[in-house]
C-alpha cells in the first residue's frame, strides 16, 4: 500500500511539474504555432531544464521540511 502511494505521489508531481514546466516554457511558442513535432529551441530547453531542476529541488525541501516537523511533533 505504501508502495503505491509514493508511486502515486511520484506520478502527480510529476504532473504537476510537467503542467507548470510547459506552461513556463513552451505555452507561448504552442499558442504562436510552433509544431509539436520541431525540436526544442536552446532557450526552450534551457527554460524546461532550469524549471525542472528547480521544480524537484523545491519539492525536496518541502519534503525535508515535513519530515523535520514530523519528527519534532512526535518527540
Amino acid at each position: 500500500m505504501a508502495l503505491t502511494n509514493e508511486v502515486e505521489a511520484m506520478g502527480d508531481m510529476f504532473t504537476r511539474m510537467n503542467r507548470r514546466c510547459y506552461d513556463k516554457c513552451l505555452a507561448n511558442a504552442i499558442a504562436e504555432g510552433r509544431d509539436y513535432g520541431e525540436e526544442l529551441s536552446i532557450d526552450e530547453d534551457k527554460c524546461m531544464v532550469a524549471c525542472a531542476s528547480k521544480f524537484v529541488a523545491t519539492q525536496q525541501k518541502v519534503g525535508e521540511i515535513f519530515m523535520q516537523e514530523a519528527q519534532a511533533a512526535g518527540n
